[in-house]
């Protein structure tokens, strides 16, 4: 995915400050500290939110749980699309999606490479994921917001667990 942020200080020291983002990359974490798009803002968790493409090519953005929540045109959001246009504020800081270009083309004519089915190995059970892409289903709702699933840049379609995506942030 490409994607273009404006983000805008509406808080604190930095108050007017103006700065435009660019990525490429399959998912882009945001915070103050170990992430792709890092905010000086105190008020900002360390890994406040993720932005990610869909399997269905849209933009995505979900809160990672982070102390002071994610705001999206002005409403509190655990995980919601995103349109070009859409403010975003995260602490004292307001991001403007500016631009968005999926991986994949949305054309109907052309839509993603489907994933190979799997067959379970066993028995049906509510708590163990037995296929692709509807996996995610499969899963316990206590697990599903540890999971996200996107499309990386070869248009193919993946699931990481956020906690790994986290890690690999901390030790770059």
């Amino acid at each position: 995915m490409k994607i273009k942020i404006l983000i805008t200080m509406v808080g604190g020291s930095q108050v007017g400050q103006t700065t435009l983002y660019q990525s490429e990359l399959d998912h882009c974490v945001v915070g103050r500290a170990g992430s792709n798009l890092m905010i000086s803002d105190r008020s900002c968790s360390r890994q406040h939110a993720l932005l990610f493409e869909g399997f269905d090519a849209r933009l995505y953005i979900r809160d990672l749980k982070s102390q002071n929540g994610t705001m999206v045109n002005g409403t509190r959001v655990h995980e919601i699309n995103l349109e070009v246009g859409d403010q975003i504020r995260v602490g004292d800081t307001q991001l403007t999606v500016v631009d968005y270009l999926p991986s994949v083309s949305t054309k109907p004519e052309q839509s993603p490479p489907a994933a190979p089915k799997r067959e379970p190995s066993r028995p049906s059970n509510p708590d163990v994921i037995t296929s692709w892409p509807d996996n995610l289903r499969a899963l316990p709702k206590s697990k599903q917001a540890e999971f996200v699933d996107y499309i990386d840049d070869h248009g193919a379609q993946t699931r990481a667990n956020l906690k790994d995506i986290l890690k690999k942030k901390n030790a770059a």
